[in-house]
C-alpha cells in the first residue's frame, strides 16, 4: 500500500471534474470526500465527482476506461474528447492501490468513485477560521440546495448555530423570529 500520492490524487480528481464540466450543460457538478480510518490502521479516502450531464447508456459503461473508446462517434465530434482523460484515471488509480467505478444514467447524469488506501501524514494542516466562531448564529441564504448545505454541514463544525433559507422571504421570516444581534468588536 502506498503513502498516496497528492499530485496524483489532484490529477484524478482535475480529470474528473474537466470530464464532467465538458459534459455537462446545465445543473451542477458535486465533489465530495471522505476520509475514515479503519481497523488497519490506514485511512480510506472515498472521492466521488458527480454531474447531471448527459449520462452514459449502460452498455456503453463497461468500455469507458478504455483507451480511445467514446460513447459514441459525435461524441468525440460534439466535445472535441480524445477518449484518454478516463483511461489515465483508471491506471492511476490502479497505480496507487485504488479503482475507479461509475453509474450514471442517460440524460440525468454520472457518478465516478474511487476509494484510495492512504497512511498517516504528520504534515497534514487543519484548516481553521482565523477567528472563533462556537456559537455564533450564522443565516445562510442559498437557492442550490448542494452549496447550502455544504457552507452549513463546514459551520456548524467549527461550532456556528446555523440556519439556512434558500430566499429572501424565508430569510426575512427567520430573522423577524430571530433578530440579529451586532456585535462590537
Amino acid at each position: 500500500m502506498g503513502k498516496g500520492d497528492p499530485h496524483r490524487i489532484r490529477q484524478i480528481i482535475s480529470d474528473l471534474l474537466n470530464n464532467a464540466l465538458k459534459f455537462t450543460d446545465k445543473g451542477e457538478i458535486v465533489v465530495r470526500a471522505n476520509l475514515k480510518f479503519n481497523e488497519n490502521q490506514v485511512f480510506l479516502l472515498t472521492c466521488s465527482v458527480k454531474d447531471s450531464g448527459i449520462g452514459i447508456p449502460k452498455e456503453k459503461q463497461p468500455h469507458l476506461f478504455e483507451a480511445f473508446r467514446q460513447v459514441n462517434a459525435s461524441t468525440t465530434r460534439e466535445y472535441g474528447d480524445t477518449g484518454l482523460g478516463l483511461t489515465i484515471v483508471k491506471k492511476l488509480c490502479l497505480l496507487m492501490g485504488s479503482d475507479i467505478t461509475v453509474s450514471s444514467l442517460e440524460q440525468q447524469g454520472s457518478c465516478f468513485e474511487f476509494t484510495h488506501p492512504l497512511l498517516n501524514s504528520h504534515q497534514s494542516v487543519s484548516i481553521q477560521p482565523t477567528k472563533p466562531i462556537n456559537g455564533i448564529r450564522v443565516l445562510i441564504v442559498e437557492d442550490n440546495l448542494t452549496n447550502q448545505k455544504c457552507i452549513e454541514q463546514q459551520l456548524v463544525k467549527w461550532g456556528a448555530k446555523v440556519k439556512t433559507a434558500s430566499d429572501m422571504l424565508r430569510a426575512k421570516k427567520l430573522l423577524q423570529k430571530s433578530p440579529i444581534m451586532v456585535r462590537k468588536h
